[in-house]
């Protein structure tokens, strides 16, 4: 289960109150609400290393541009080292936006996976739907 720095779970917090007005059945809310927040912090940390990942990468390759064109004998051998470092940036930046995707497609996988857990059993259901009409007889009896 998923805790939160201050050493309680998610759910906890919220998910017994919610299981008290949306009667599920199989799997708690609360469950489902830790599975929901570890799947966000495992694809957040997963976005993290691979941002650092990347900065790490693309200050190495400037770093070698640099050096290239200090380098340099000729202008021509300067656009040169300019050209294939902008078309190397461009390559580098698309490969990187499809890496992230895909790491937020993951994440938001798992947390419609989880939270797709959360399906009433039959008896949730025919409580729920009793639920309004025992709502009137109870207040008519008060």
């Amino acid at each position: 289960m998923t805790k939160q720095e201050n050493g309680k779970d998610f759910g906890g917090l919220f998910g017994s109150q919610l299981e008290n007005f949306f009667p599920i059945g199989g799997t708690s809310v609360e469950k489902a609400m830790n599975e929901s927040l570890g799947a966000c912090k495992d694809g957040m940390a997963a976005w993290q290393d691979e941002m650092k990942r990347f900065t790490e990468q693309r200050m190495e390759v400037a770093k070698d541009a640099f050096d290239q064109l200090r380098e340099a004998k000729s202008p021509m051998d300067a656009v040169k080292v300019q050209n294939k470092y902008l078309t190397d940036a461009a390559s580098a930046y698309l490969e990187e936006m499809r890496a992230l995707g895909d790491i937020w497609r993951k994440m938001t996988n798992d947390n419609i996976e989880a939270m797709s857990e959360i399906a009433p059993d039959e008896a949730a259901k025919q409580t729920a739907k009793k639920a309004p009409a025992q709502a009137k007889q109870q207040a008519a009896a008060e």
